[in-house]
């Protein structure tokens, strides 16, 4: 009886646990990590930090090329001034609402005006051109005018000129 007994305890100690799921293999004891000693920057429980929130991507700005095609100008002291011109649209799209823009400068290079006026066609089309004019008063005295061009919305247009075609006129002494 003694025998059967002892082989009953030993089926229950070794078959038991693992029909119960559990391992009688003895685990190393965890090795405890230290913990850095409170500082005023560390004091607190630490914790993950958060991610910094992304920024709004601002959106590309669309770059169009545009020629100047013609430029002239009549220019007088203390009247009225007038400029003409012809502008192609380079651009694979069309450009809607396009101004002429004229910036008078000083003799130290300041600005002294700037003058807008729409180009004569409210849609240009790729690979079409637009005349524009500009007429008024030069009141401030500039002596150089230079010509670019602007889209109502935020948009970078890229002007070259047609060969002999000046982007700036002077004005004569």
């Amino acid at each position: 009886m003694k025998k059967i007994v002892f082989l009953s305890f030993v089926i229950l100690l070794v078959f038991l646990p693992a029909a119960l799921g559990v391992s009688c293999q003895q685990q190393p004891a965890p090795t405890p990590t230290p913990s850095p000693s409170p500082t005023p920057s560390n004091s607190h429980t630490p914790s993950e930090p958060s991610p910094a929130p992304t920024p709004p991507q601002p959106a590309e700005v669309p770059h169009y090329e545009i020629t100047l095609v013609s430029f002239t100008g009549v220019i007088y002291n203390n009247a009225q001034n007038s400029f003409a011109g012809e502008v192609r649209n380079d651009a694979p799209v069309a450009l809607e609402d396009m101004e002429a823009v004229i910036t008078g400068y000083n003799k130290q290079n300041d600005i002294r005006f700037i003058e807008k006026r729409r180009i004569n066609r409210w849609v240009l089309p790729p690979g079409e051109t637009s005349k524009f004019g500009l007429n008024f008063m030069d009141d401030v005295n500039a002596v150089a005018y230079r010509i670019s061009f602007e889209l109502p919305e935020p948009s970078i247009l890229v002007l070259s000129a047609e060969p002999n075609v000046p982007t700036q006129l002077q004005k004569e002494p």
